[in-house]
Order: structure tokens, then C-alpha cells, then sequence
């Protein structure tokens, strides 16, 4: 009887042994995931950065602008003259004040802003009452306007972004139509270096500070939108110095490329046994065999080895799953596999 499995090394499971090591002959594999998790730095290139206007003139009298400070749509940026000023990513930017049975492609992409924060309108390109109800919420009004004042939005490219610089501080005048802030371009390229050694196989990506999975091409290049979007705010991961010493978040998006850190993981995590090293043997290369307490054989291929832990993927020469209830340790005299 013979069969081929597959082998990794990692530390993350202990086999569940008979006896003590030094006189057992047998031990029990145990089963667990294994999805070859890498730690990659994804290097994130932008266009040119963009400047933020403002939507009205007056004193201002709150500010959430810092340097380094995200900025998210549908959140208040700042206050004018005691009027919240709400930042709202849209296709394009508002460019009227919008009242009921409007209709264009600018009430289009308001509502689609809406949708995209989560409120319930249709988006068919005409206001109603949902559409005057949604921005009447959205800029804290305890009634529904009927009137959409374009004065108490800013528009800001993307659902979220880092702020590069601030031009007003509290308590300073401001005109319609001056530069408030800059933040970062659209990213125009995100990559990583693809590890060497790793288990061939579909992968995904989880970005520091999001708990979602996005695909990435074989390559290592990066397309998808919706990890492009998490890119856009995401904070730089801290470059060392010379000395030795870590920079910290040196998110800095007067640049236009930034750093961020990243896990690399199989899309469909192996499903292994776990044994030790000293139960292989007729070891050449990357190929060794292992043996059951019954004595059948079988084939293995060793991908990675760490502190001696053994991970063992296992199915017959036929394909069917064939896990060994038991595996000898040292064997002796061990029975051809190949």
C-alpha cells in the first residue's frame, strides 16, 4: 500500500505523542490549518495631490484638520460661522444648491455618496423626499431641508483620506473657493515583492487595520478596487533609521509613495496532520518517505521546516484522503514509498 502527502514545518501545532519521545515508536498526527501566512510591505504609489476647497466663506470656528489626520466622508471636516461643513466623497463635486424634483448627473452622484454611507435612496438621478431627508440627517438638522446647500459640503475624492497639510487654523478667515487642505492623489500603483519559499497557491491579503481578505494577482501587483480604496487612507508602517530606531507612522502624503504593512495568506488554507522529523526517512531533496503502524508508505515532499514541527497534507497515489491513525517514529528497516 502506498500514497503521496505533502509536508510543511512550522511551531504552530505540538503532535499529540503516545509516550514519552525517547522510547515511543508511534505517535498520533493531528490535524490543522495551515495557510503559509507571509508578512509583506505593500508599496503604494500616488498622483499628484489633490487640494480641497472651501465650500463657503466665514470665520472658522472648529477644525478636525491635522496633518496626518484621516478624513472620511460623511463626517464633519470643519465648522464656518458655527454651520457644520460635512465632507462627502462624490463622483464629482457639487456644484449647486439642489432642491426637490431636481434632477442630473451631480444629484445622481450625490446619492450614490449617500448610498455608499448607508441611507436608503434611490439612485434615479431626481431629489425627493428620501434624498432631502438623508443630507438633512447627514448635516445634524432636526427637520428636513428643502433646500440642499452646496455652502455646507466639501467635496473630498475619495471615501477616506490621509490629510497632507491644513491652510486654516481655528479662528481664521476663510473665502469660497481657498485652499483648505491637500491630501494624497489617487493611487496610480500598489505591489509587493513576493516572498521566496512560499506554498504555491491562490492568495489574499489582509492590510493592517482592516479584518477583510482581498484578492491579489500572481505577481504581486494589486487591482482590486476595494483594497485600492483601504490603500488610499492606510497608515505607513514604520521605517527603521540608520541608527537602528523606528520612524514611526511617517505617513507623509506631500510624497507620492507610502509603505504599508500587510499578511499574505493562502485563499484556501491546507488542511494538515501534524508529525516530526524523525519519523521520515529515504530523504532526497525535497522527497522521504513515512510509515504507517500497519506498514503501508508513503510518499512525501517537504516544503519548509521551523524548530522541527512537521505539517503533513496526505492523500493516496488514487487521490482519496488517507490520513495514517498512527506514523513510526525512526523506523528501522523503513518500506519503499517510490
Amino acid at each position: 500500500m502506498a500514497g503521496a502527502i505533502t509536508i510543511s514545518f512550522t511551531d504552530v501545532v505540538r503532535p499529540e505523542v503516545l509516550e514519552d519521545a525517547s522510547s515511543s515508536t508511534v505517535f498520533k498526527p493531528t490535524t490543522t490549518e495551515f495557510d503559509d501566512a507571509r508578512d509583506i510591505n505593500i508599496s503604494v504609489s500616488f498622483n499628484e495631490t489633490q487640494t480641497i476647497y472651501s465650500p463657503t466663506s466665514g470665520l472658522v470656528t472648529s477644525t478636525e484638520c491635522s496633518p496626518g489626520q484621516q478624513i472620511k466622508s460623511g463626517t464633519a471636516a470643519m465648522s464656518v460661522d458655527a454651520n457644520t461643513i460635512i465632507a462627502l466623497a462624490t463622483a464629482s463635486p457639487l456644484y449647486r444648491d439642489l432642491s426637490i424634483d431636481d434632477e442630473g448627473e451631480d444629484v445622481s452622484a450625490l446619492q450614490k455618496a449617500l448610498v455608499d454611507l448607508g441611507y436608503m435612496v434611490a439612485v434615479d438621478g431626481k431629489v425627493g423626499r428620501y434624498t432631502l431627508g438623508a443630507v438633512s440627517d447627514l448635516l445634524g438638522e432636526k427637520s428636513t431641508l428643502t433646500t440642499i446647500p452646496i455652502s455646507r459640503i466639501m467635496w473630498i475624492p475619495s471615501a477616506s483620506a490621509n490629510v497632507s497639510s491644513c491652510t486654516h487654523k481655528l479662528g481664521a478667515r476663510v473665502e469660497v473657493g481657498e485652499a483648505l487642505m491637500e491630501v494624497p492623489g489617487d493611487i496610480s500603483g500598489a505591489s509587493f515583492a513576493i516572498p521566496t519559499g512560499a506554498v504555491p497557491g491562490e492568495r489574499t491579503i489582509s492590510i493592517e487595520g482592516d479584518d477583510r481578505s482581498f484578492p491579489v494577482n500572481a505577481d504581486g501587483t494589486i487591482t482590486d478596487a476595494d483594497a485600492l480604496q483601504v490603500l488610499q487612507s492606510a497608515p505607513s508602517s514604520p521605517q527603521p533609521r540608520s541608527d537602528g530606531t523606528s520612524s514611526g507612522d511617517a505617513t507623509d502624503a506631500s510624497t507620492q509613495s507610502r509603505t504599508v504593512e500587510a499578511s499574505w495568506v493562502l485563499a484556501d488554507p491546507l488542511a494538515l496532520a501534524t508529525i516530526v522529523p524523525s519519523a521520515l526517512y529515504d530523504i532526497d531533496g525535497v522527497k522521504a518517505c513515512v510509515q504507517d503502524a500497519a506498514g503501508a508508505a508513503y510518499q512525501v515532499e517537504i516544503i519548509t521546516s521551523r524548530l522541527g514541527k512537521t505539517l503533513v497534507n496526505v492523500t493516496t497515489i488514487d487521490g482519496v484522503a488517507a490520513e495514517p491513525r498512527e506514523v513510526v517514529l525512526n523506523p528501522v528497516t523503513g518500506v519503499p514509498c517510490r
